[in-house]
């Protein structure tokens, strides 16, 4: 176990939570308790029955019996379904930490499946394992200890009660050795226990590591064949839904291989624990019955003995599982705090920019490789784009453009070189308040099923009349007026069933418009007309350009026609830069750009 896993998961439970450690006790001695009434209540009953003495308290002992019950039971409940209510708030808000802590991860990260794949696994299991659990296991060992010390503090009863007669039996019934044997058979059975459940909890971990690969990648096939219903398309048109059947039934069947092994080690343990429950119980029973027969004592304490005797190895069997099993969930305890310490950014500096003058741009000697793969997706770039400057990116598909977009905003570091900002390395600056000069509209956008509103200002709380004006800006006038509820309609059905389906050209529109609405003095524009037609991209980049008048600009485009209105155009070809200058310059010059113009003019003549 790593330092402090468990002390760890109290102080956070502690932290956000104080009234779960209230109710732990109180839970734990209700639960103890209840079933002594049952035990005690019913003994008293039977002697009253046999005896047939005083008709009083056979009256008495059955209403203390239906009340203390009807109350103990009311309370537990209560107390019980309360504390439920506690742990699911503080659930909710470890779900939300793992979140959290996934967007304060450098972007980078996620290109290691592993760590994708544990974020997958640790929301399938955080439910029932981690924190939470640490806290829910030390109620139960409360629980366990409070009944247990209950049920031995009768149990002594039973044990120093004298049976009657001079016989073999009845001396060996009386004997200290007899009891003797009776603890260290008992003491045998608990470390036996303690062990195999010990041991196949560790296995279950261990076989829930190995899962965490398999289950991220049946739930990105059943996203893509079921959840995401653009696919449905492809897969109609191409008769795909063999493939993806096949390809989730292969992944399911190495889940269903790892959960059959973890079953069969607890269906084992099971089997192990009912037999070595069967046996001592069989011990047990016959010594009371001995003692019974041999007038130890009555009939009533003969039924108060054995429901002692069942809550005593129950008490103990629940000790022995919540041990296990509190030594398992440090494995899943390790897992939560190794992701929760990871380190968030690999380098975030202090500094503020300073911008009154606009923003400038130096990449020097720039290489970069992505992570698991062999060749570099940008070899030594180097270009520098002036203040207020607007360049062009062009370039065949994978030639490094839209990398170099992602470096500029810094989700990405590169391997060598340096980008500056205004002289400064990005690096140094403080990374939320580098990232605020940024407005980037990229080639793979996401708009999330909120309100349009929320989709334009990235943000709950906004400013109506500017998103209506940046919604204009990104010709989305004529479907916004449209809209019954304005910025408050739904985008998509996933949150809403009111909610409206955008076509891919109107999707890459409010993507746009949320570039105009964070207005920031650094625009990167990845393709940003793709999806649209002629007339909505010539709007579209009149308003673009007009709204980066005074603000530095990158442009990626393939419909080269946006170049002529950039003051620069850097040509990229197989990770590196192989050209820089004016569309007059480039147009003229023999290069890529000329030969890339001219294949694009000729569809047009």
């Amino acid at each position: 176990m790593k330092k402090n896993v468990f002390v760890r998961s109290v102080r956070l439970v502690l932290r956000d939570e104080p009234r779960i450690f209230m109710m732990i006790p109180v839970c734990a001695l209700l639960d103890a308790a209840f079933p002594y009434i049952g035990i005690i209540f019913s003994a008293r009953l039977l002697t009253e029955l046999t005896l047939g003495k005083d008709p009083g308290m056979l009256f008495f002992y059955a209403g203390m019996l239906a009340g203390l019950t009807f109350i103990g039971m009311l309370l537990k409940n209560a107390a019980g379904q309360y504390l439920d209510v506690l742990y699911y708030i503080e659930m909710k808000r470890i779900v939300q930490s793992i979140c959290e802590k996934s967007w304060r991860l450098d972007y980078s990260m996620f290109s290691d499946n592993a760590l994708r794949n544990r974020i997958q696994s640790m929301s399938d299991w955080i439910y029932w394992q981690g924190p939470i659990a640490a806290v829910q296991k030390l109620q139960g060992m409360i629980r366990h200890i409070l009944s247990l010390l209950a049920s031995i503090a009768i149990m002594v009863t039973l044990v120093t009660a004298r049976a009657q007669g001079d016989d073999i039996i009845a001396s060996c019934l009386n004997s200290f050795m007899f009891a003797a044997v009776f603890l260290v058979g008992f003491a045998i059975r608990t470390v036996v226990l303690i062990r195999n459940d010990i041991k196949t909890n560790a296995l279950g971990a261990e076989i829930t590591r190995k899962k965490e690969k398999h289950i991220g990648r049946f739930y990105d096939l059943v996203w893509a064949s079921c959840g995401d219903y653009k696919r449905g398309k492809d897969i109609r048109v191409f008769s795909a839904a063999d493939l993806l059947l096949d390809r989730i039934g292969q992944t399911l069947g190495e889940v269903k291989r790892l959960d059959i092994k973890s079953r069969t080690s607890e269906a084992k343990k099971d089997i192990f624990g009912d037999i070595t429950e069967a046996v001592f119980s069989l011990a047990v029973y016959l010594l009371m019955g001995l003692k019974a027969f041999y007038r130890a004592f009555g009939i009533g304490s003969l039924i108060e003995y054995t429901g002692m005797v069942s809550q005593f190895s129950s008490s103990v069997s629940g000790m022995i599982s919540v041990f296990a099993d509190f030594i398992a969930n440090t494995q899943y305890l390790n897992m939560y705090f190794e992701f929760m310490d990871m380190k968030e950014c690999e380098a975030n500096g202090t500094k503020i920019p300073e911008i009154k003058d606009g923003i400038s741009l130096e990449i020097k000697d720039v290489t970069f490789t992505y992570p698991g793969t062999q060749s570099p997706a940008l070899k030594e770039v180097s270009l520098t784009i002036g203040r207020r400057e607007k360049v062009a990116f062009i370039g065949t598909n994978g030639s490094g453009k839209s990398t170099l977009v992602k470096l500029i905003c810094g989700l990405y570091r590169p391997d060598s070189g340096q980008i500056c900002l205004n002289g400064v390395p990005i690096d140094e600056y403080d990374r939320s308040r580098y990232r605020r000069l940024i407005s980037a509209i990229f080639q793979d956008y996401s708009l999330f099923a909120f309100s349009l509103g929320e989709n334009v200002s990235a943000n709950s709380e906004y400013d109506s009349v500017r998103a209506e004006k940046a919604l204009k800006m990104a010709n989305f006038g004529r479907r916004y007026a449209d809209l019954k509820d304005g910025l408050e309609t739904p985008v998509s059905v996933y949150m809403d069933d009111n909610g409206i389906e955008l076509s891919g050209g109107e999707e890459q529109k409010v993507a746009i418009a949320r570039c105009h609405y964070k207005d920031a003095p650094f625009v990167i524009a990845d393709e940003p007309t793709a999806a649209l037609d002629p007339i909505s991209e010539a709007g579209i980049y009149s308003n673009l350009f007009e709204n980066v008048r005074d603000k530095t600009g990158i442009f990626i485009s393939h419909r080269l026609s946006s170049c002529k209105m950039c003051d620069r155009i850097a040509v990229f070809d197989k990770g590196r830069l192989v050209e820089f200058g004016s569309h007059e310059e480039l147009s003229s010059a023999g290069g890529l750009y000329e030969k890339m113009w001219n294949a694009q003019a000729g569809y047009y003549v």
